[in-house]
């Protein structure tokens, strides 16, 4: 599976009262998926359904630093997803919250899962 981002830093922030900033670039995230050498498009999966994990989080920071969190629903904006073969059958978003033994603070990411089915 090959993945390419394009970010647009040319996106503004809004900084608030409190000093807190809110900065959501522009990411264009494109997914090949490839298939095993040793199968056919088709073997992959009986139900020809293709299921994909996408997760955002800091390797920098905490979550005292970065405080992920869905901006609406816990799910992918598809708004611009466009398929002729494959229609989304399922597209859902989990935050966690994880403590490792060596740290008092907390890390954290979003998770998003999405599954097509071929139409």
């Amino acid at each position: 599976m090959d993945l390419k981002s394009e970010v647009d830093e040319s996106s503004l922030a809004v900084i608030y009262s409190d000093g807190s900033v809110s900065w959501v670039p522009t990411v264009k995230l494109s997914v090949l998926a490839t298939k095993s050498p040793y199968t056919s498009w088709f073997e992959e999966s009986a139900d020809h359904d293709w299921a994909a994990t996408l997760k955002f989080g800091s390797w920098t920071y905490s979550g005292f630093g970065m405080d992920l969190k869905f901006a609406g629903e816990p799910e992918m904006d598809l708004q611009t997803f466009e398929s002729k073969t494959y229609s989304v059958v399922n597209n859902t978003g989990v935050r966690n919250v994880v403590y490792y033994a060596c740290c008092p603070e907390s890390y954290i990411d979003l998770t998003y899962s999405l599954k097509l089915k071929m139409m």
